[in-house]
């Protein structure tokens, strides 16, 4: 478990708070070491919270940790991978964690390009390069990635919240969903 995850679960055990820093410069995914991961077969997929997921799914779900929560306390950081990985449960999103972050309006003759603005992460088809510039802060959302998908001690910050915004926005759908918690900037909900 990341050591931050332990200092917010289990304060009076934090005395120390460490996040290593592995690139100094823009990170590329083809440097990104995969973890040893058992083979994978139709009875042993790899699994988190009952979903199966890749390499390519761990990578997809650090990037949405870095471009939605980045500047956010570690606690926002996880709070959002919680709701990606609650989405990927819910039968109104896809299945999958990168279809969960990819889940857009895509132009009906280029099925591969997302229309602007019309994306459930906004980061995703701002028309902004969704490569990560801050090594430190990709690094960070990786370690996040794993945790979450790795540690099954992982318990969760923000239990079935499946919607959030920033406390600057007012959604007219948050009107209708359950309250669950402010963290940083963002405001959490569940249907």
């Amino acid at each position: 478990m990341h050591p931050l995850v332990k200092a917010l679960l289990f304060p009076t055990l934090a005395m120390i708070v460490y996040i290593p820093v592995i690139w100094a410069t823009q990170p590329d995914p083809s440097f990104v070491t995969p973890l040893e991961l058992p083979p994978r077969t139709e009875e042993s997929p790899n699994r988190a919270w009952g979903v199966a997921w890749t390499q390519e799914d761990r990578y997809c779900l650090a990037l949405n940790i870095y471009f939605e929560a980045r500047s956010e306390p570690i606690e926002g950081q996880y709070a959002v991978a919680d709701v990606t990985m609650y989405r990927t449960m819910h039968a109104d999103y896809p299945d999958t964690i990168c279809g969960v972050v990819q889940d857009a309006q895509y132009h009906p003759w280029n099925p591969n390009l997302p229309v602007r603005d019309k994306c459930q992460f906004s980061w995703f088809c701002d028309g902004k390069s969704d490569t990560p510039v801050d090594g430190a802060a990709f690094q960070t959302a990786l370690e996040i990635a794993t945790d979450v998908l790795t540690d099954p001690q992982y318990p969760g910050i923000i239990p079935y919240a499946i919607f959030y915004h920033a406390e600057y926005s007012r959604p007219n759908w948050a009107e209708s969903m359950v309250f669950v918690r402010g963290i940083g900037q963002h405001l959490f909900y569940h249907p």
